[in-house]
């Protein structure tokens, strides 16, 4: 007589070890199966691919968040711009928050020429008008935000212009100093609100802090081109009283040098040399129109303060 055979027992998966806070800077972090994390799991400039127990928060700063199915956050789960991959069996308690950069793009899904940059030139007769086409769209955005830019704070624009005019070497200056540290100050400022934890909410507000600085950089570059519009028209004796128009004007001249590209780009490879001298002369003018606007519109502000400072005397 024997026993009747038993099924086997499924073997048990060990439990990995008890860890704390996990945070990495400058690459990813993983949580694996049966891991458990009494903690936050925090990877900046890298992905998070959490497939343990997280008894905290996950946040993933510049990279991807991946979720597996053994996956268990009692926190929440923030992806700031990146893209959160979840596996149905994950479970979240907290909340699930993704803030992403990328999706400002151009309407429509436009894509450069085939042969890119230089498609513009050597390539198709298709590329070469495709590049015509897409400068000229972009003029009419620009003219098109510059009018709003006048319509809502036009005497504003115009204080800003007569700074840029006033001293342009220095609001140039004080513009490439603001954009040099812009991106490492807002790292500085994301890094800070992970690390204290609770300032994680606020990172909602970073895209803000973008718009914002987008606006500024803006009303910079109008205030200069219709400052620009304005030397024109009085230099050639178009009497104008029209601001959009005095704006455009100044729009097409900073363009220009882009503009006459596109079109000696027809000439074929033979005059492509020439071509390229305009279109990086052509960009250039354009940068150094929003980064004396920016520098502008910094000092404009910082003269207001100083003046609205307490112990300062306004002469009358």
């Amino acid at each position: 007589w024997t026993l009747p055979p038993t099924a086997p027992t499924p073997p048990t998966r060990p439990r990995g070890e008890r860890s704390s806070d996990r945070v990495r800077i400058g690459g990813s972090v993983q949580v694996t199966a049966g891991e458990i994390i009494d903690g936050d799991v925090v990877a900046i400039g890298g992905s998070a691919d959490v497939n343990g127990e997280v008894n905290g928060d996950v946040v993933a700063i510049g990279g991807n968040m991946d979720l597996g199915p053994e996956a268990n956050v009692d926190g929440d789960a923030v992806v700031v711009g990146g893209v959160l991959r979840r596996n149905p069996s994950a479970r979240v308690r907290g909340e699930i928050q993704e803030i992403g950069f990328g999706g400002m793009g151009v309407p429509g899904g436009w894509r450069w020429p085939t042969g890119g940059m230089p498609g513009m030139f050597f390539g198709t007769m298709a590329d070469r008008f495709f590049a015509l086409v897409s400068t000229m769209a972009r003029l009419a955005v620009l003219c098109f935000l510059v009018s709003l830019v006048l319509v809502f704070a036009r005497g504003y624009a115009e204080q800003v212009g007569e700074r840029a005019a006033e001293q342009p070497v220095k609001a140039g200056l004080v513009g490439l100093l603001i954009q040099l540290l812009f991106v490492p100050a807002l790292c500085v400022t994301i890094v800070v609100m992970v690390v204290t934890i609770i300032g994680i909410p606020l990172l909602l507000l970073i895209p803000f802090a973008l718009l914002a600085f987008v606006l500024l950089l803006l009303v910079g570059f109008s205030a200069v081109v219709y400052d620009v519009g304005r030397l024109i028209t009085s230099r050639f004796g178009w009497e104008s009283r029209n601001p959009y128009l005095i704006a455009a004007a100044g729009v097409v001249l900073v363009l220009s040098p882009v503009l006459l590209s596109r079109l000696v780009g027809f000439g074929g490879p033979f005059i492509s040399p020439f071509a390229w001298t305009l279109l990086l002369f052509g960009l250039l003018v354009e940068y150094v129109a929003w980064t004396v606007g920016l520098g502008a519109v910094a000092l404009l502000r910082f003269e207001r303060r100083a003046l609205t400072a307490p112990g300062n005397v306004i002469a009358s």
